[in-house]
């Protein structure tokens, strides 16, 4: 059994048991149907606070009492943003998904699950894969085992069967 479970928004998120001590997800989760209701532990937000749907997820986490992980001023708890990086003398992030996996890692947390991390078809989440991979490789080479549910982190598209993901398709004009 994981000790953590890392939940984004995407479609694979169905396949997560949702049986881990903690339960990570972003401020989103609090308001996308499905994922409201779920048992959080902490919830992360790098989104300016004009984000449309944060003041709302604020406001639930709030209600029910989760803390709020984030660099900016709305924060319950402030991300160790400077340690983290000091530790890794790296500061290699983008998407809320990445943040949370260095500070996994800098926990020591033994083994975590992410789930509902798809990161595509589209161009906007393609683009963040990488900062993802970075982090689940810098978990594995120190010894801390991961999981992830089957439709997280795809990376191949069947040709012929899927669409191209949207940063190879050629428009014409």
């Amino acid at each position: 059994m994981s000790s953590l479970t890392i939940i984004g928004r995407g479609p694979s998120w169905i396949e997560c048991p949702f049986f881990s001590p903690e339960l990570w997800g972003s401020m989103t989760c609090l308001v996308t149907e499905g994922l409201r209701d779920k048992p959080y532990t902490k919830v992360f937000g790098f989104d300016n606070i004009n984000n449309p749907g944060l003041s709302e997820a604020l406001a639930i986490a709030k209600e029910r009492n989760i803390p709020v992980l984030s660099t900016y001023e709305y924060a319950t708890e402030p991300y160790p943003l400077v340690p983290i990086v000091k530790e890794f003398r790296v500061s290699y992030f983008k998407n809320t998904i990445s943040y949370m996996l260095a500070l996994a890692i800098y926990l020591k947390y033994p083994n975590f699950r992410i789930d509902g991390v798809d990161q595509g078809p589209s161009w906007f989440l393609q683009q963040s894969k990488p900062y993802v991979t970075f982090w689940l490789g810098v978990a594995t080479g120190r010894g801390i085992e991961w999981s992830m549910g089957r439709g997280s982190l795809p990376w191949t598209y069947r040709l012929g069967q899927d669409k191209l993901p949207e940063a190879f398709l050629v428009r014409e004009g």
